[in-house]
């Protein structure tokens, strides 16, 4: 069997096959073209393998026992495939994660390297520049069509490849959600008195300095934003940097902004100019709600 396709009777030859037809009075249909030597299945079938029976008359049984041998090695590859890839491979988000120095060990390299890669839609033909990561500084990367390999530290990083969403989420008012790729933004205005949870699920900004409407979309070159305990401004882009955030994390980034002015880098911080102070009456609260799979 291979795919949809079944051959039950490669076991037999056509002599065998036409005998045991006459036998039974079975009938049959011939495909015409099996006898044209156009074909290069015909002109093996035809003329190379009888000229081969003429010096060696046992090929037809021993390709059979040779395929069958052929077919439980490839059982037996495919298990220790497998087992390797368990070994190397580390589920990470929406990724996977491989330590360099193990698969740099891993041997016969490039065979298994195609075995692995080729899952993600790399070709042969990349293992080469794959390889070249491994000494490759962070951030240097090469993309099939659908996946990238990402040089992180001391890890090749297999992530899909980020198609950039262009949307722009308008929120019109406090209370509200706002829903993006793998999770909720909650907004929600809160009392004075209501406690303060710090974490990076969660942003509490001063809501009288806030204007409405306020956009969720996803940074570009070029922003910039106060973080919070800093008097200074930073670029979005150098703040990633300095978390040493992964590329495919950077692509997903988003950003809360108010007025053309940045308030939240979602889940990561908000703008020194949006806190809460002591004499703050008026809150926003914007909660990450992860949304399950």
């Amino acid at each position: 069997k291979s795919g949809n396709l079944i051959r039950p009777l490669l076991f037999a030859d056509r002599k065998s096959l036409l005998a045991y037809a006459n036998y039974h009075n079975l009938s049959w249909v011939e495909d015409s073209s099996n006898a044209e030597t156009n074909y290069t299945r015909n002109f093996i079938r035809h003329k190379v393998i009888p000229s081969l029976e003429e010096v060696f008359p046992v090929i037809k049984s021993t390709m059979i026992q040779s395929g069958k041998r052929f077919e439980e090695i490839e059982m037996i590859y495919q298990q220790k495939v497998r087992e390797i890839k368990s070994r190397l491979i580390i589920e990470k988000g929406q990724g996977f994660a491989i330590p360099v120095n193990k698969l740099k060990n891993v041997q016969p390299l490039d065979t298994l390297m195609h075995e692995v890669f080729s899952t993600y839609g790399f070709t042969t033909q990349q293992i080469p520049e794959i390889k070249k990561l491994f000494d490759a500084p962070t951030g240097k990367y090469i993309s099939s069509n659908q996946y990238r390999v990402l040089k992180n530290r001391d890890w090749l990083l297999i992530e899909p490849v980020v198609e950039h969403e262009q949307d722009i989420k308008i929120v019109e008012e406090p209370d509200t959600h706002v829903d993006l790729q793998t999770y909720q933004l909650v907004f929600k205005s809160i009392a004075t008195q209501h406690q303060i949870i710090s974490n990076e699920n969660q942003a509490t900004l001063n809501l009288k300095k806030l204007k409405f409407p306020l956009l969720v979309r996803k940074w570009r070159a070029g922003d910039y934003f106060y973080p919070l305990g800093m008097k200074k401004k930073k670029k979005v882009s150098r703040f990633m940097t300095d978390l040493k955030l992964t590329l495919t994390e950077k692509e997903n980034q988003w950003i809360v902004e108010s007025d053309k002015k940045i308030v939240w880098v979602v889940g990561r911080r908000i703008d020194e100019r949006f806190k809460i102070e002591e004499q703050t009456t008026e809150r926003l609260s914007i909660t990450i709600s992860r949304q399950s799979s």
